[in-house]
């Protein structure tokens, strides 16, 4: 075999050497080489040859008799070194080395001297192309053909760590390092680990092997070095972003480990100040946990560098999607953006960023992304006397610390304006909000203001009750007496919780409940908790304070029955019980067998009866005389009245078969004869339409001239599924029609509203209907309670009536009356109030 030496090296031939003498210097080799692999080291020829002469006390193989290609082993790994060139016997092998070299490389690496290392691959780098370039590469002469290998010189700059670093203060081997040029500072920046000095020989980096491209390996790799860097890591946005558009189109395809991998830790630059996307600044790296992708709350500068929208707007789906980074910041984050808001904001002027805040900590609580451990730590903060984040409707920021007094949110604003002048009361104030969020707020933050111990103005506020003088109870008392029992059922099945604990106590709240009747009846609205009263008296007629039911002469049933339903369940008024109740005792009074009261109750109101083990809820009447009476400082005349007992023959009419709420006060609707005409198919009804815009003031309206109305017979299970018939006709109507939305209020059960369809067009406005149906044609008039009435004012063009006249079992008539209050204005519709017969017979003494 030939070695070749320029100068410093030396070109011999030789034969084969005896196997006994080459033997100990192939242990030698074996050796070395078991042991450079137990330690991790770079393997090598070279490195393993080099090992072996240290073991054999010798300088170089020469020294020995014979080339490194005589030892066996060696030669085995030089093979594979040199891409499977397999050399037969009498082959030849030119290579060049220099020991010389060899020395000064390995002392350099040794002494860590990072000068002498740069200044030697400045040498090289100088030299290379004139002096080094044709010995790079070794070869091995196969009967005539010359098969190229890596050089024994290429193997010792390979496999010595001596080349520089320009991040850190090791030293590496060349293939560890990035040839630093531009294509792979548009990815890395000035933060890859590139050879020092900056290498100008193209050759030079060919040959010792510097990196000049970039694998996904390799971008994680120098991720892995940021992440450990103890210095300030500088960068800019645009760079950066070269960066993770390389990872993300050698994400696809890659494995899911590998992103795992890269979503575990901090990987995603933010900049330390806002800056343009182009210039470097310091930044950090934070994980997907600690950024989030966008929000509009957001107001300062150091939320602000976190929203990844701001800094990496095309990177949505890399981000989010497959990094794990959350679409919104999370939840308890907000706490500080609202510390924020009261430094730079007025109370009023950040009352709706409070909301909407509000509104994403509920949605959060509903759906488990705020634990309950998160809301009691938000409800820690908010009690803390500087965490003055609630803003008030007197424009003042302040906490839940007791020193503040009560906070509560406003759900009745006619009750807040009584102790809008007492100071010791804040209302958490909530901006002017519309009907939606309005609905928002009642329907789904006060849950979470409940958790938070916000209450509602409602439920902090109790009546306190006013009256004078006191009368028989005996007609109240078995009236509700009477009622009890459905009472018991209704609650039974209903609300089976609160029975059972009712049950539980042995019934012991029902057994206290009292009823008294006065002459006259006030409250005054109380805030016990602050011992605050208003100032404000209210005159009723029928009123429960703890376990007291007052009632006054004029108290209806329908309103006992409404302060009785706030006695049974949870404090507030339960108007399905109260009409429930209302409708068994209208039945009863309008001579109704006890046998049809029970078919109704048990198959259109769904309610069982109880076991015959349970015991009939009643209570026992009081004697007048036994209870206290306020005295006033203005003397008032004693009221009685005197009502005449009818006969049996003149049962009662009041109220109408087709009541649906109290008969407190009953306007009827007289509509014009002959305004509609038209009949069709209950597939395709026939209708007109009303509209006070159409109206001609001047026109001569023709009413029906009526010395009296009467209601007949009340026939309940009649008058129900006439209207629930009437109510389908008018849904499948407004469907017909194309509304955007239709929502058939009481289509399961009975809601208790003042409307019976709710519609909404293509611009989302929102219009009332309230249903009215008869089957006789001729009946000109309909009732309409006292709450429709009032909702019908309140909503002006936004409420309709819609009349039902079912002429047949396939036809039908609708006619619509759109804003009745504005049309009664015109003279179009009539009200009138009519009086039951007992009312006539009625006379007032003061």
């Amino acid at each position: 075999m030939y070695g070749h030496n320029n100068n410093n090296g030396r070109r011999q031939q030789y034969g084969e050497r005896s196997r006994n003498a080459v033997s100990p210097v192939d242990r030698a080799v074996v050796k070395a080489h078991s042991d450079l692999l137990a330690t991790g080291q770079t393997v090598s020829a070279w490195s393993i040859s080099q090992s072996a002469l240290a073991t054999l006390n010798a300088v170089s193989f020469e020294s020995l008799g014979f080339h490194m290609q005589n030892v066996p082993s060696l030669y085995r790994l030089m093979l594979t070194e040199s891409k499977g060139c397999i050399l037969p016997p009498g082959s030849t092998v030119i290579d060049w080395e220099s020991r010389e070299l060899i020395e000064l490389l390995a002392k350099v690496s040794l002494s860590g001297d990072r000068e002498k290392c740069k200044y030697l691959l400045e040498v090289f780098d100088e030299l290379w192309d004139d002096y080094f370039s044709d010995k790079a590469e070794a070869f091995c002469i196969i009967d005539g053909e010359n098969k190229p290998f890596k050089s024994s010189l290429v193997s010792v700059l390979n496999d010595v760590k001596w080349v520089v670093s320009s991040l850190d203060d090791g030293l590496y081997c060349p293939k560890g390092l990035f040839y630093n040029c531009e294509e792979l500072c548009l990815i890395f920046g000035d933060n890859a680990p590139y050879a020092v000095p900056k290498i100008r020989s193209v050759k030079l980096v060919t040959s010792i092997g510097f990196k000049t491209s970039v694998t996904l390996h390799d971008a994680l790799s120098v991720l892995e070095i940021w992440k450990r860097s103890a210095k300030s890591f500088k960068a800019s946005i645009s760079q950066m972003s070269r960066f993770y558009l390389f990872i993300r189109e050698e994400f696809v395809s890659s494995d899911q480990e590998s992103i795992a991998n890269l979503s575990s830790g901090p990987f995603i630059f933010v900049p330390l100040s806002s800056v343009s996307s182009s210039e470097v600044v310091s930044g950090v790296l934070l994980s997907s946990q600690e950024v989030y992708w966008h929000d509009n709350m957001v107001s300062t500068e150091c939320e602000e560098s976190k929203m990844l929208s701001n800094l990496y707007p095309s990177f949505h789906d890399f981000f989010v999607d497959e990094c794990g980074v959350k679409e919104n910041p999370p939840l308890l984050d907000y706490l500080a953006v609202l510390r924020h808001l009261s430094t730079i904001n007025t109370p009023l002027e950040a009352a709706k960023k409070v909301f909407d805040v509000f509104v994403m900590w509920n949605d959060g609580l509903k759906s488990g992304a705020l634990s309950s451990e998160d809301v009691i730590m938000l409800k820690r903060n908010l009690e803390e006397k500087n965490t003055k984040v609630l803003p008030t409707a007197q424009d003042k920021w302040v906490s839940l610390h007791p020193s503040f007094g009560l906070v509560c949110w406003c759900d009745d604003a006619k009750v807040a304006d009584e102790f809008e002048e007492l100071n010791n009361i804040n209302f958490f104030c909530l901006c002017e909000l519309n009907d939606e969020e309005n609905k928002t707020l009642e329907v789904k933050v006060s849950f979470l203001m409940k958790n938070l111990g916000i209450p509602a103005l409602s439920e902090v506020v109790t009546r306190k009750a006013i009256y004078y003088g006191t009368i028989d109870n005996d007609f109240e008392t078995s009236l509700v007496n009477w009622a009890l029992p459905y009472a018991q059922r209704y609650i039974s099945n209903t609300y089976p919780e609160i029975y059972h604990q009712l049950k539980l106590a042995g019934f012991e709240k029902i057994n206290k409940l009292q009823i008294v009747v006065v002459e006259m009846l006030y409250y005054q609205n109380v805030i016990k908790a602050s011992n605050l009263v208003s100032n404000k008296r209210h005159e009723s007629i029928c009123l429960l304070q703890d376990e007291i039911l007052y009632a006054t002469c004029d108290s209806d049933s329908h309103s006992i029955f409404m302060e009785l339903s706030r006695f049974l369940v949870k404090g507030d008024p339960e108007l399905h019980l109260a009409n429930f109740l209302h409708l068994v005792t209208t039945m009863n009074e309008s001579g109704s067998t006890e046998e049809q009261i029970e078919t109704f109750i048990l198959n259109s109101q769904k309610v069982p009866k109880l076991s015959n083990e349970e015991p009939v809820w009643s209570i026992q009447s009081m004697d007048v005389m036994s209870l206290d009476t306020m005295t006033s400082a203005t003397k008032c005349g004693t009221k009685r009245i005197f009502r005449p007992s009818s006969s049996s023959e003149s049962t009662r009419n009041w109220p109408p078969a087709s009541w649906q709420t109290a008969p407190n006060a009953v306007g009827l609707v007289n509509v014009e004869p002959g305004l509609v005409d038209q009949d069709g198919s209950l597939g395709h009804v026939g209708t007109n339409t009303v509209d006070a815009a159409s109206v001609d003031q001047g026109d001569s309206l023709g009413f029906s001239q009526k010395d009296q109305l009467s209601h007949g017979l009340a026939n309940v299970e009649q008058a129900l599924p006439t209207g629930k018939r009437g109510e389908e006709l008018a849904f499948n109507y407004y469907k017909n029609k194309g509304m955007k939305v239709v929502k058939w209020v009481n289509e399961a059960s009975e809601s208790g509203l003042p409307y019976d369809i709710e519609v909404c067009d293509d611009e989302n406005r929102k219009e009332y209907i309230e249903v009215k149906t008869t089957d006789s044609e001729t009946k000109d008039w309909f009732e309409i309670s006292v709450n429709e009435w009032q909702f019908a004012v309140k909503k002006g063009e936004y409420f309709s009536i819609a009349r039902v006249v079912l002429l047949s079992d396939k036809q039908a008539r609708v006619t619509v009356f759109k804003n009745p209050a504005r049309l009664c204005q015109l003279g179009q519709l009539k009200l009138a109030v009519l009086m039951s017969e007992k009312q006539k017979d009625e006379f007032v003494l003061c």
